[in-house]
């Protein structure tokens, strides 16, 4: 008999129960359950789906199958790595879900993500994934969830603030970049001038 979706390419989907605290869940095989301090909000890590908000360390725990309806796979020809392979078998993954009604994931968040990723928004407000760069399904499924993992990560990101000095450095270097980029332009243009041959 085969495996079970669950346990070839194994899922976990946490959600908050209380909120108290800032904590970051990393629900992975050999550190299962392991708390690390981290600020964010929604977060996703490679093989496990895992969320974030200010919480304790109370959580429920839930496998893909737990929850069909949030994320919709799918499966068809995929044009990569396989040979004749992957003009048998359905490799291809894709991953969607309605992104506006995503409440799993903050609204602050889902705001950000509608305007960062725009482009891989459906006309029905789907957020989609896809994945062929393996000739086996779980992989592009692993895989489309790891982008789906990285695209909540960097929408949660908050914007860095340098520091003075930093901000002096970069400004000094941009400075420096241009007054090359306009010499090597002196330059090139001395050397057209000079190309040029007066017949009078």
């Amino acid at each position: 008999m085969g495996k079970s979706l669950t346990q070839q390419c194994p899922i976990v989907l946490v959600l908050p129960v209380e909120a108290t605290c800032q904590w970051w869940v990393r629900p992975e095989a050999k550190v299962n359950r392991a708390i690390y301090p981290f600020l964010c909000n929604f977060t996703l890590f490679s093989s496990s789906i895992y969320i974030h908000k200010t919480m304790t360390v109370s959580f429920q725990y839930f496998s893909l199958q737990s929850f069909p309806g949030r994320l919709s796979i799918s499966y068809c020809r995929s044009s990569g790595p396989g040979g004749q392979n992957v003009n048998k078998v359905n490799t291809k993954a894709e991953v969607r879900f309605h992104l506006a009604t995503a409440d799993w994931i903050s609204e602050d968040v889902r705001q950000k993500m509608a305007t960062m990723y725009k482009n891989r928004i459906s006309k029905s407000g789907e957020l989609i994934v896809t994945s062929e760069v393996s000739r086996y399904q779980m992989r592009n499924l692993a895989a489309c969830l790891q982008k789906i993992r990285e695209m909540i990560i960097e929408a949660t990101e908050m914007p860095r603030t340098e520091s003075k000095e930093t901000v002096e450095m970069i400004r000094s270097r941009v400075e420096k970049m241009n007054r090359e980029r306009l010499r090597q332009k002196k330059i090139r243009s001395s050397v057209k001038q000079s190309r040029h041959v007066d017949f009078d």
